[in-house]
């Protein structure tokens, strides 16, 4: 899926296409204003939030090919955590651990 709903239940999140890249941005169902998440000039793909909400996860090929970032949610900082590719990712129930 392209869109995450946030555990607050209130929060969306998903991939706004700009061709001929896309970018993540996150809007509330209160207020559909758009909120940009990401800015790359790439095509940035199944975003997770993760248990507790504090973390997104998402593939990009920002770097060439495709990995898996994490960043603090609604703040940006993405961090590469993937090497030699990765797919789209999935949290563990323990919120630490994310599979790809």
């Amino acid at each position: 899926s392209e869109v995450t709903l946030h555990p607050d239940g209130r929060t969306v999140l998903g991939r706004v296409m700009r061709p001929p890249a896309s970018d993540l941005a996150w809007w509330t169902l209160d207020d559909t204003t758009l909120h940009q998440f990401t800015r790359d000039a790439e095509l940035e793909t199944g975003p997770r939030f993760s248990p507790d909400g504090r973390w997104v996860a998402y593939s990009s090929s920002s770097n060439g090919q495709r990995e898996v970032f994490v960043s603090p949610f609604p703040a940006p900082a993405p961090v590469q955590v993937s090497r030699g590719g990765g797919g789209p990712p999935v949290w563990g129930r323990d919120g630490r651990t994310l599979y790809y």
